[in-house]
């Protein structure tokens, strides 16, 4: 799930919802769950870790439940820039 400088709490919420109905249905095996952060504001960035390791602790889901705090590079935006750029664009980075 990519997540940036959103309400982390409601973000968890959602992933143990869904590692819940994972569970139910007896499909829970099948899954890991990935969170990619994007987030540069340290307070939220410290703030979804802690929430991760709880998730991780809670769910005995370590090895299964990954967070990362991506680093954001002029070669990351440009990759996103051409990803969303209309056909025959010509991006450069900055």
């Amino acid at each position: 799930m990519p997540i940036y400088n959103e309400d982390s709490e409601r973000v968890f919420a959602g992933l143990r919802a869904i590692h819940r109905s994972l569970v139910e249905t007896g499909q829970l095996a099948g899954f890991d769950f990935f969170i990619l952060s994007d987030t540069r504001d340290p307070d939220v960035w410290v703030e979804e870790e802690l929430r991760w390791q709880d998730m991780v602790r809670e769910l005995d889901g370590k090895g299964r439940i990954f967070y990362r705090n991506r680093p954001r590079t002029p070669a990351a935006r440009a990759a996103i820039w051409k990803i969303s750029a209309p056909a025959g664009a010509v991006i450069t980075a900055t």
